[in-house]
């Protein structure tokens, strides 16, 4: 199977598999401190202490970096206080 062309298409096809999409940049945005423009996937994941596996394919390695980096993210935000680059605030369950 080839990926659509057209983002739409693209994002149609990715619904019938996941339920739910999350953007880490935008996950990211509801820590204090936080500039999207400072942000990149290893950026995140060196805030947030999570190690990169070695030794698998580029695609591989982020893929997994990704899941880590959302992972940690989401404990980070449900617990009661949130505090990362020195700037705390109040944390929300979803």
């Amino acid at each position: 199977m080839h990926l659509p062309p057209i983002a739409k298409a693209f994002f149609r096809v990715t619904l019938m598999f996941f339920q739910s999409v999350f953007d880490v940049k935008v996950v990211a945005g509801y820590f204090s401190g936080l500039r999207r423009p400072e942000l990149g996937l290893s950026r995140l994941a060196r805030i947030l202490n999570v190690k990169r596996y070695r030794g698998l394919t580029r695609q591989g390695s982020d893929g997994l970096l990704t899941v880590a980096v959302f992972a940690e993210m989401k404990i980070a935000l449900s617990s009661k206080k949130v505090c990362l680059m020195g700037s705390c605030k109040e944390g929300f369950k979803n």
